[in-house]
């Protein structure tokens, strides 16, 4: 069998690449389970066309969120078609020692806020990047100043460093935020969020690493897929960090912190919800796999186990 996923591979201008080997499994009789993937956006009518040809095909169709099932099914995919969760809810933490902070040079016995940027892409398309850099300059120091706190910027990506440090150098207050430089596992990541009481970012795993500590958290969403998981876990649901959003990014920041503790007991439940659907997608794998024909991968083995 072939797996395909996780993540966001069915897209505009890759989605040839990603899916090549699908139509290769295809030609070869192997089947193929698509593991809780992200679709979208998928706008060009040759790539959905191949999107379409290739997944129409598959054994078993799995995505993680609503909107790439409606991606795919605009583009003509018409087989059954599952909603899951992202398999990165069945991440387990590992320690992450305070004294790694330290060394960071982030004061103990302090608020964190944990901050994830990215570059803009559609999230905020309509702003030139001064004016990106300078509205999450501004929501940076908000979050200082109402909530008396050390912003923690942690960078996903390799590129993500040099979005942050242009939010950092824009803000009035810099001192008091530090951007970590890793490098750091996934499982490193979800094990820092312990140390953090908000998060406010744009990475989709980064929100779902703090929804799975029980942080509550702010997406500053640049896709559908962001978005979704928002609206799965009760989050605010903004659709995008245009300037003319300011206004309501900081009163949800308010919001969001007045409500803390309630926010954290809807996390927990939702998060354990999207947990299991996780998990019935994993077990839905291995019961394909039982099912398949166990054959051996040689032939004419001896009783001596030579082949």
């Amino acid at each position: 069998m072939l797996v395909l996923g996780g993540g966001g591979v069915v897209y505009d201008g890759e989605c040839q690449r990603y899916l090549r080997v699908v139509q290769a499994a295809h030609t070869a009789g192997v089947p193929v389970f698509v593991h809780a993937i992200g679709a979208g956006p998928l706008t060009d009518h040759g790539d959905g066309g191949i999107a379409c040809n290739a997944l129409q095909r598959v054994q078993d169709l799995v995505v993680r969120d609503q909107g790439s099932k409606h991606v795919l099914e605009h583009v003509g995919v018409d087989t059954e078609i599952t909603v899951t969760a992202d398999p990165a809810l069945l991440l387990r933490p590992a320690i992450f020692e305070r004294e790694r902070l330290d060394r960071e040079g982030i004061p103990d016995d302090v608020r964190l806020v944990g901050v994830s940027v990215r570059e803009p892409g559609r999230a905020a398309e309509f702003l030139d990047e001064d004016g990106y850099y300078d509205l999450l300059a501004v929501v940076s120091d908000f979050l200082v100043h109402r909530l008396d706190a050390h912003l923690v910027f942690l960078p996903m990506e390799r590129d993500d460093l040099r979005h942050s440090h242009s939010v950092l150098s824009r803000m009035t207050d810099p001192a008091r935020g530090r951007i970590l430089h890793g490098p750091f596992q996934p499982a490193e990541v979800l094990g820092l969020m312990e140390h953090l009481h908000l998060v406010v970012g744009m990475r989709l795993h980064f929100l779902i690493f703090a929804a799975m500590a029980g942080v509550p958290f702010l997406p500053l969403p640049y896709a559908g897929k962001v978005f979704d998981f928002a609206c799965a876990t009760g989050a605010p649901a903004l659709r995008g960090v245009e300037r003319e959003h300011a206004g309501p990014l900081l009163s949800d920041i308010d919001r969001l912190w007045d409500e803390r503790p309630i926010r954290m007991g809807l996390i927990r439940d939702r998060v354990a919800v999207l947990t299991e659907r996780a998990q019935h997608t994993r077990d839905r794998l291995g019961h394909l796999l039982d099912e398949l024909d166990p054959q051996p991968l040689t032939a004419g083995v001896g009783e001596g186990g030579a082949a």
